[in-house]
């Protein structure tokens, strides 16, 4: 059992606008944000905290950029302010290729070199991730380190720190005496391999007990949290606890253009693997801000480390031999992007799915989108088992389960994020294989309908197999009434390269499994005039649209098996919306059935009523890879016109 859900379930963050550009997955909401200079100090008055990224068990991240490059920016940050620390805030040892055949080791041998690079201001908080191979691998880890590991909420069964961590610390930098505590998420038995007699502590009394702790008992001046919770839970955390000065990094991966204010606690959060350093200076007798930076650690931008670098090199190598080699040659992009496989159906899930499917012959194949990894991008071209072992980097299994058509739907309808509560705007948040169905997210109810097995109809009283990884299937609380009929103890990047290598060439597509809706509007029977003239289909507006597209683009038919019909042509009339299709290939009758015209529109943001906690309207989100509403009309049989 590993964490997988960094972004699924409970996780009810700030809502964000779709106008602006979703930086991993979610921008800063602007509730509580400040400028960035509010108050002057003299420097020996002030503390700099320097806080970094989930590193993931990776030496390089996104973009090309390494962790050779990132000491260096971190030097280099800390020798531009007087009374300097660096914070981590946990998930450093996985996920990754490497994570997973070294457990964690690289990143040991990487974060003392950091500690002893920055003269010990180096503390570290502790993430779920850090928990994927077990409590007994995670304290090995942490008794390997030279530097603290911090966090507050998890106890041993006998509620103890975990071995290798402490609950907080003190820094004394220059005048100022830093006090540190690190929490995890409430979900944390739920989300890693955390054993059950195991102590979660909620994330805001255990932060009342730290913040108290290092005022009254260790004399800090400044306290600050290492967050590995949900980028919410901050608010919460903020209103409940007195004279926590601030909170830097989240479990959620969240990137802000302004530092926060909630209750009198700043908030700091700048994203995950390498992209960005955090630096905010606070005024040591008053933890007031003076500074707030968001540095970028552009690739090339910073000359790597060389000892640093001696590290990344001599631990790759132990690995170049076997995983540089090439498994497969795909004709198109697979897209393992956090934002594409928790928004829509992408070509890397199909595979996924596809190849569990296909190796436990079942009806069904499920991957949760969390557990893609890598949030990169490979092909058109060479995908070698590197690229499939960081893009499936946990150590789970494949298994096969029997439930019936309820459960599947209770699943399906699980998963989807909802507005107004999800800050990545609606999310299906499921890959899968076997099932079309539509599913909508507005008003916080998740709503699934039109599901079909293979192109047939689901049964709710149907029993049927699903093929999918033992974490979701010990994990997911709607497959708690599943059968588990059959285990393997193949890992799934095993799975997959062995069922790739005998190919040459793939080329996964996009089979309209997964289609949103945000509007269900009536629709006309299709309609034709004589035998060769164009077919149309009326289609209402939404009464929540300011406008509807007049792009034939924007249009489309899908049957329920996936085929797609593209519109020739869009008339947008007063009350409704013409659309012209191609009769050479309008679906037959068994592929007519079930046909639905998929269109795009514009929201009234008002129409909606979604606001924020200070009653200001939202701009409706969609998410990063939506542009606009889609509003589903039913098609109804072709009929023909007289001629007149």
């Amino acid at each position: 059992m590993t964490n997988q859900e960094n972004r699924r379930g409970s996780t009810k963050d700030f809502i964000t606008t779709r106008r602006q550009l979703l930086a991993s997955g979610a921008a800063a909401a602007t509730v509580g944000s400040i400028s960035t200079r509010t108050a002057s100090a003299a420097s020996t008055d002030t503390i700099t905290i320097i806080h970094d990224t989930h590193f993931h068990g990776r030496f390089e991240g996104r973009d090309g950029r390494s962790i050779a490059e990132y000491t260096t920016a971190i030097r280099e940050q800390l020798a531009a302010h007087d009374n300097a620390v660096f914070f981590g805030n946990g998930d450093d040892l996985s996920p990754s290729l490497m994570g997973l055949v070294f457990k964690g080791k690289h990143m040991i041998d990487a974060l003392n070199y950091i500690h002893d690079d920055v003269e010990g201001n180096f503390v570290d908080g502790a993430g779920n991730h850090d928990f994927d191979f077990g409590v007994d691998n995670a304290s090995a880890r942490f008794n390997e380190s030279s530097f603290p590991w911090v966090v507050a909420n998890l106890l041993t069964p006998d509620g103890n720190p975990i071995p290798g961590t402490q609950r907080w610390t003190t820094v004394d930098v220059g005048p100022v005496t830093v006090g540190v505590f690190g929490l995890g998420v409430e979900d944390f038995h739920g989300i890693t391999a955390y054993p059950d007699e195991y102590q979660v502590i909620d994330p805001v009394e255990a932060a009342k007990t730290a913040t108290k702790a290092l005022k009254a008992q260790e004399n800090a001046d400044i306290v600050v949290l290492a967050s590995h919770t949900n980028h919410s839970t901050h608010k919460e955390i903020a209103q409940a606890v007195d004279e926590l000065d601030l909170i830097v990094g989240s479990h959620s991966g969240v990137t802000f253009e302004h530092v926060h204010e909630h209750s009198g606690t700043l908030v700091s959060e700048v994203d995950d693997q390498f992209k960005y350093l955090g630096a905010v200076t606070l005024k040591k007798s008053t933890g007031e801000l003076v500074e707030w930076q968001k540095i970028d650690v552009t690739a090339g931008a910073y000359q790597a480390d060389s000892g640093m670098q001696a590290i990344v090199d001599e631990w790759q190598s132990k690995l170049n031999d076997e995983f540089n080699t090439t498994v497969v040659r795909s004709a198109v992009e697979l897209d393992a992007r956090f934002n594409t496989n928790y928004g829509r159906e992408s070509r890397y899930g199909n595979l996924i799915t596809d190849i569990f499917r296909a190796e436990l012959d079942a009806d069904i194949g499920i991957q949760n989108p969390g557990g893609i990894r890598s949030n990169k991008t490979y092909g058109p071209g060479a995908i070698s088992k590197k690229d499939i072992y960081n893009t499936l980097p946990f150590p789970n299994t494949l298994v096969k389960l029997e439930l019936s058509g309820k459960i599947l739907v209770e699943t399906i309808t699980s998963s989807i994020r909802a507005l107004p509560w999800s800050s990545y705007g609606i999310q299906p948040a499921m890959q899968i294989l076997g099932v079309q169905y539509e599913y909508s997210g507005h008003n916080g109810d998740p709503q699934v309908e039109n599901v079909f097995v293979n192109g047939e109809a689901l049964n709710p009283e149907a029993t049927y197999t699903v093929a999918t990884n033992n974490y979701v299937a010990e994990n997911w609380d709607s497959l708690s009434s599943a059968t588990l009929v059959q285990e393997t103890s193949q890992l799934l990047a095993d799975v997959v390269v062995d069922h790739l290598a005998p190919k040459e060439r793939i080329s996964p597509e996009i089979e309209n499994r997964i289609l949103r809706v945000d509007s269900e509007v009536g629709g006309s029977e299709a309609r034709r005039r004589g035998t060769d003239s164009d077919i149309s289909v009326i289609v209402g507006k939404p009464e929540q649209a300011i406008s509807v597209s007049s792009q034939p683009a924007a249009y489309h038919g899908i049957t329920k098996t996936g085929t797609e019909i593209p519109a020739t042509d869009v008339q947008v009339l007063d009350d409704a919306v013409k659309v012209f299709f191609d009769p050479a290939i309008f679906p037959d009758a068994y592929e007519r059935a079930h046909l639905r015209v998929f269109g795009e529109f514009e929201p009234d943001d008002k129409a909606y009523g979604y606001h924020r906690d200070d009653e200001t309207l939202y701009d409706l989100p969609v998410s990063v890879v939506y542009d606009t509403y889609r509003l589903k009309a039913p098609v109804g049989e072709v009929q023909r016109n007289k001629t007149p």
